[in-house]
């Protein structure tokens, strides 16, 4: 099936193409999967410092109501991402999840799983990467997530970890999917 729908698309698009005509058809693709609403947040290499549209609390905020509503989150990196950290840029990842988790020194870590669908190619490789020291450190980290978090074999699944300052440095933009969830058949219509 995914070949045929990725066949038929690009012939609404008018050719392969315009399957590779940047960001804005992430948007167009998003929302014709979903049918929900797709917002963007470009954030510019000086962000958070830039005046922009909203802080790092409140896009945090965004991603953690997003994720409890199960809603697509979908990141692009920059293109110098690749340069230093194994990033692939211009390649949309999808974040599953938004944990905050308690350090044993004191103060906390934000913490969110990117999903990289091309598998092992892409992976991220700084902090709290499936072969950082930061597991080290931190083993109440990984005990608190409840899930093996290193050694290649956690990174086998294609997802990793990230702490968020190192995500707002390497993002160039996310797309966030307002999906309406279909509520028919789930009680009276009356």
């Amino acid at each position: 099936w995914v070949p045929l729908l990725h066949k038929e698309y690009a012939k609404l698009l008018g050719g392969y193409d315009c399957l590779l005509r940047g960001p804005g058809l992430l948007h167009a693709v998003l929302r014709a999967m979903t049918g929900g609403v797709p917002q963007a947040f470009y954030l510019p290499d000086d962000w958070p410092d830039a005046d922009y549209q909203c802080d790092a609390r409140q896009l945090l905020t965004c991603l953690r109501h997003a994720l409890a509503e199960a809603w697509p989150v979908v990141v692009m990196w920059k293109d110098s991402a690749k340069l230093f950290n194994g990033l692939l840029p211009g390649h949309p990842y999808t974040i599953l999840a938004l944990h905050e988790r308690s350090l044993a020194g004191g103060g906390s870590v934000y913490l969110l799983r990117v999903a990289n669908p091309w598998g092992l190619k892409g992976l991220w490789h700084g902090p709290w990467c499936y072969s950082s020291e930061m597991w080290d450190r931190h083993p109440e980290v990984e005990q608190a997530l409840g899930c093996s978090v290193r050694g290649l074999s956690a990174a086998m699944d294609g997802t990793f970890w990230m702490d968020v300052d190192a995500f707002f440095t390497c993002a160039a933009h996310l797309v966030v999917v307002q999906c309406f969830h279909n509520n028919v058949g789930q009680g009276p219509f009356y």
